[in-house]
């Protein structure tokens, strides 16, 4: 009997676990997107403002008013997973045409950078 229910409950935490990894993933819509990753051990806004100073992306930006620079903190469990991509705001999600993105596989996140999420997920570069 004790063997049933540990089975019941752990395929009920997998189900919530799947779910809620789905239901992230739609919110930003990051799904089917290519990223080139950067581990790094600490990083800054300065690396993050740096990936946006590139030039093809500054031309993108200033040639659609509808497209915002955009920060996602993932929390994992060694670290952070840091997402800089493009927003739509038309569509209201992350532009999947975008042939430069970034993830940064960071270990900790500088105080600057922790300062500008503060308690959200994504933050808005202007």
């Amino acid at each position: 009997m004790n063997e049933y229910v540990f089975f019941i409950v752990s395929a009920v935490i997998l189900i919530i676990v799947v779910v809620s990894i789905i239901l992230y993933r739609k919110r930003f819509n990051i799904d089917d997107i290519a990223f080139d990753i950067i581990e790094v051990d600490l990083l800054t806004m300065e690396e993050i403002l740096k990936s946006f100073k590139r030039k093809e992306v500054i031309d993108i930006l200033r040639n659609d008013d509808d497209l915002l620079a955009v920060v996602i903190k993932e929390h994992k469990n060694n670290g952070y997973r840091i997402i800089c991509t493009l927003y739509d705001k038309r569509e209201e999600e992350i532009l999947k045409d975008f042939k430069f993105p970034l993830i940064f596989k960071a270990k900790d996140i500088n105080e600057d950078l922790k300062n500008a999420f503060s308690d959200k997920d994504m933050i808005v570069l202007k």
